[in-house]
């Protein structure tokens, strides 16, 4: 995954600590703010299977009822 595609979701983590983040709050940051592009890329990177089990330990409130329902009927169907 590539550093500069990641940063606009990750605007409050300095940015000598971004490479010691847990790959769990990446992807939660990438499906809650991220852009679409962005969100195919983790899917790419990381697999849909485990992109399903962290979408799974969020709330629903997290993110848009809009997003959830593309995340989850869309991304990972």
């Amino acid at each position: 995954m590539r550093k500069h595609n990641v940063r606009h979701v990750l605007w409050d983590i300095p940015e000598e600590k971004v490479g010691m983040l847990d790959a769990d709050f990446l992807i939660m940051r990438m499906l809650s703010y991220g852009s679409v592009p962005l969100m195919i890329e983790a899917k790419r990177t990381y697999g849909r299977d485990y992109l399903r089990r962290v979408f799974g330990s969020l709330k629903p409130t997290s993110m848009s009822a809009r997003r959830y329902a593309y995340v989850k009927n869309i991304l990972l169907a």
